[in-house]
């Protein structure tokens, strides 16, 4: 490896940007990719190309054409560019996830058909091409059902439905969202949504963050406001914990971070949801898996990719509630009390709009306004941090011409 080793970042969106700053921070040279032509992660990286980062070949293109021979290539935080990424490590044989693995975790078909094979619970689904095959589903699996597409990520296109009024919506939502032109429905498993943060490395997964996933009224349960320290008994946490490990080995994944999300129900039976090779975004990379765990999940990320022996997490876990205050629709005018939150002690809190930004509703993990992030010894604790950072912020929104 040179002195000054090239990192490909697939995708330089905001959220990229805590992994960008880390690889510089090692001394390594940053080549950034993506679609949008004012991605905050170019400032910061040593070069930059506007590419669609869902397109593989677009990608390796990208690269060639920059004259550099990478060292690694990551997509921190975005499900977009997790093939092209992984079609850049079989090109160049860098370390990390190939293809097959990472289809098991970008494909919902994909990753359920494991889960099954390697007898991990989850609910009951089917594969739909067309609105007919989604209407047949939702008759053999019954009521409530999830309507989802199979590859997108935040929420996007995922719909609860209690029965059929609504349907023909729901499915024309996940059918815009996807770029296969497949969707799945699956039953849907009644309780209380668990996340697990999680970083690989070789054969070693370790669970960073365990947490109790509050979510905002009025979306069907899609849709979160708050990720916080279960209010469990160590055991159980720990039981969570360990069906992430395992649904990430069922699916041979090695290397790097994840986010897994898994229902526990009334009865404290598990089930999986969905799980992703890469970190959560909003704040839950760069904020959360920190505050909770002193893990630097950047670092260690960009470490692995450049196939560099990590460190293994101390032992040590802090409580932490990570809340967002919910979009409504409107042009955002102005804010205040942001400042006021951050001199809370253990309290972050930052805007995640832009004045002038028009918003709508929450119906994606991108509708929210602001976050909070509160660290301290207990639930409770923390909870009563981000209650009285939430009393001190309020946005000032109009009302747009539809």
């Amino acid at each position: 490896m040179s002195s000054k080793p090239w990192l490909v970042s697939v995708c330089a969106g905001p959220w990229q940007r805590a992994g960008i700053l880390a690889a510089k921070e090692l001394g390594v040279r940053v080549l950034a990719l993506d679609g949008d032509p004012q991605a905050a992660g170019f400032a910061h990286a040593d070069a930059h190309q506007v590419v669609d980062i869902r397109n593989p070949d677009a990608v390796l293109k990208a690269v060639a054409s920059q004259g550099i021979v990478p060292d690694a290539a990551v997509c921190f935080v975005a499900e977009a560019g997790q093939m092209a990424t992984a079609a850049i490590r079989e090109a160049y044989d860098l370390p990390g996830a190939r293809q097959p693995v990472v289809k098991r975790l970008t494909d919902k078909a994909a990753m359920r058909s494991t889960w099954q094979a390697h007898g991990l619970p989850g609910p009951n689904w089917r594969l739909c091409r067309t609105a007919e095959d989604a209407r047949d589903a939702v008759a053999a699996l019954g009521w409530p059902a999830i309507v989802k597409p199979i590859d997108s990520a935040g929420s996007r296109g995922v719909s609860k439905l209690d029965a059929l009024s609504g349907f023909d919506e729901a499915v024309a939502s996940a059918f815009a969202a996807t770029l296969s032109g497949k969707i799945i429905v699956e039953s849907f498993l009644p309780g209380t949504e668990y996340t697990v943060e999680c970083f690989s490395a070789r054969d070693a997964t370790w669970a960073l963050a365990v947490t109790e996933k509050r979510k905002v009224a009025g979306t069907g349960d899609t849709v979160a406001i708050e990720l916080a320290t279960p209010n469990l008994p160590d055991p159980e946490i720990t039981k969570i914990a360990n069906l992430a490990q395992s649904c990430l080995s069922s699916i041979d994944y090695r290397d790097g971070p994840s986010h897994t999300e898994i229902m526990r129900g009334p009865d404290g039976g598990l089930g999986l949801i969905e799980t992703a090779g890469r970190a959560g975004g909003f704040m839950v990379a760069e904020g959360l898996v920190p505050a909770a765990s002193g893990f630097d999940l950047a670092t260690a990320t960009v470490q692995s990719a450049l196939g560099m022996s990590i460190s293994p997490p101390n032992d040590h876990r802090n409580a932490i509630c990570l809340r967002f205050i919910p979009s409504t629709p409107g042009r955002v005018i102005d804010w205040r009390g942001i400042a006021e939150a951050n001199t809370i002690a253990g309290v972050q809190a930052g805007s995640m709009v832009e004045r002038g930004q028009v918003v709508g509703k929450p119906n994606t993990d991108g509708g929210r306004l602001a976050y909070i992030l509160a660290t301290g010894a207990t639930r409770a604790e923390v909870d009563q941090k981000a209650d009285a950072a939430e009393q001190h912020i309020k946005f000032e929104l109009t009302e747009i011409e539809t």
